[in-house]
């Protein structure tokens, strides 16, 4: 987020806020203004003019509120229509490259909130403060270069210190964004398990985990505030010195007839104001320094590039796995040497933990080989990066959507939308495919949410299937029926399975029985 691409999301609309804007300063700075001849009229006792000031500046006062209300609701208005090209961008990102619930809800909730409050907002009090600062500045040149003089030296001396602290308020930031993100992790994995901790009336733990990283997240939050007001106490202090300079250097001009007595009145208001209002952009400065470094790192996430020299896997002619091996948790995994052609049926078996699903994503990419080489290969004989999404995956975490079964199988496709009922009946499940579902659906049985999340993978065509244990939960019967429909496909299909009969293991072109490895 730059105030450049915040004008670029709507720039007519933009340019009326500036234009409210600065008229709210002009008139600001002109009311303060009228505070001289105000106050030489009174001397002179000319009391009507001095009413007739009065009701301009009152005048003046109720201009200044509407157009700096609608500014501020137009400003809003900028803000969320970028924020929502940044939530619309951050989706694709993750779309492209999925990571953990956690640092994704941290960007779309936590991490926008503070570009929202400390960046946004902090910016349009901001760019009032510049456009008043310039018109206090002109105002005091007017009376005199030596307060013109004087307001510039605490200017500077204010950005100096917040310049000089800038990297303590970005690591603030960053480690903000941390915590919230760690918080939001713990939050996930031990509600997850909710049911059990009840079960088995474990609450402490579940209660300390909590407020753990709860606290972790209140002292950084803490910290960040601390440091930052640190910044703003030190060029307070130097505010506090101008604001005295200016007054002394009129009443000097005063007493050498420089200056008249309403000038020396005036300048000492825009001496309160100017001072106030560099204090304000000092600390908004700070502020908006502090989230530079997250601004970065969300530009980053919203710049997703696709690679190009990934390859649809239907070129495939086979795939070689050579001495390919990894370290999963403290377990040493390696795999014997295979070659599996296009269109082959393969059955990997084995013990709970030799490695069988760890080798579908070796497979799909999700997972990279410490050792050894997974390589896809066409009919010429080259090598190339497939790219995953057009490979089918069934992991044994299954994802269901809050939709109809129809849904859930055709993932919306308009080309598969007709014969979604065809495709529930491949896999027996005798359902109405209009039936509305949720992803925690009670109604549905283990077995049935297998069978729909294996329909939707066979509706879509996928000349490479890698299913892992998705016939689990289904009865005998059931299994006979899918197997025999996987096995007809003109796909290659990798099946992961410990629990299969003879007869349907049989199925298969060939039996791959992975042996469990010790630790490491």
């Amino acid at each position: 987020m730059t105030l450049r691409k915040l004008i670029n999301s709507n720039r007519g609309r933009f340019a009326i806020i500036f234009a409210l804007l600065v008229m709210t300063q002009v008139i600001d700075v002109a009311s303060t203004y009228l505070f001289s001849p105000m106050v030489n009229q009174v001397s002179a006792g000319r009391f009507n003019i001095f009413c007739s000031l009065l009701l301009i500046q009152f005048a003046l006062a109720l201009v200044l509120n509407f157009a700096f209300n609608g500014a501020n609701y137009l400003f809003s208005k900028q803000t969320q229509q970028y924020l929502h090209g940044v939530r619309d961008r951050l989706a694709d990102h993750y779309y492209q490259q999925p990571a953990g619930l956690s640092e994704m809800t941290n960007h779309f909730s936590q991490d926008l909130d503070t570009l929202t409050y400390d960046y946004a907002t902090v910016l349009f009090y901001l760019i009032c403060d510049v456009i008043n600062a310039l018109m206090v500045a002109a105002s005091l040149l007017s009376f005199h270069w030596l307060l013109l003089l004087a307001s510039l030296l605490t200017t500077v001396t204010s950005f100096a210190i917040a310049r000089l602290l800038e990297k303590y308020s970005n690591q603030a930031t960053d480690q903000l964004s941390a915590a919230s993100q760690h918080f939001l992790a713990t939050i996930a994995q031990w509600t997850a398990g909710l049911a059990e901790l009840r079960r088995y009336f474990a609450k402490g733990p579940y209660q300390k985990a909590l407020l753990k990283s709860g606290q972790e997240l209140a002292d950084r939050q803490v910290s960040r505030r601390k440091i930052n007001s640190q910044i703003h106490c030190l060029q307070s202090l130097s505010n506090a010195l101008g604001t005295v300079s200016i007054p002394l250097i009129a009443g000097f001009l005063f007493f050498k007839g420089q200056m008249s007595l309403g000038g020396v009145i005036t300048s000492g208001y825009f001496a309160s104001s100017i001072f106030s209002v560099l204090e304000n952009i000092a600390g908004s400065y700070s502020y908006l320094n502090s989230t530079k470094s997250l601004r970065q790192q969300l530009s980053r996430l919203q710049e997703s590039k696709k690679n190009d020299n990934l390859q649809p896997v239907n070129r495939m002619a086979q795939i070689e796995i050579k001495q390919v091996s990894l370290t999963h948790g403290k377990q040493l995994l390696s795999y014997p040497d295979l070659t599996i052609h296009a269109g082959e049926k393969i059955l990997i078996t084995g013990d709970s933990g030799s490695g069988k699903s760890t080798l579908l994503k070796l497979l799909l990419g999700n997972l990279q080989a410490e050792k050894g080489q997974i390589i896809f290969k066409d009919a010429a004989g080259q090598a190339f990066q497939p790219d995953s999404y057009s490979i089918g995956y069934l992991a044994q975490d299954l994802v269901l959507f809050p939709a109809t079964l129809a849904e859930n199988v055709t993932m919306h496709s308009p080309g598969l939308s007709a014969n979604p009922k065809d495709y529930l009946e491949t896999v027996g499940l005798q359902l109405d495919p209009q039936r509305q579902i949720t992803p925690d659906d009670l109604t549905l049985s283990s077995g049935q949410k297998q069978k729909l999340a294996l329909a939707r993978t066979l509706s879509h065509g996928f000349p490479l299937l890698l299913l892992d244990e998705s016939l689990s939960a289904v009865d005998r019967a059931g299994q006979d029926q899918i197997l025999r429909t996987l096995c007809q496909l003109p796909a290659t299909v990798i099946f992961v399975a410990h629990n299969l009969s003879p007869e349907q293991k049989a199925r298969f072109d060939r039996e791959i029985s992975l042996a469990k490895r010790e630790h490491v």
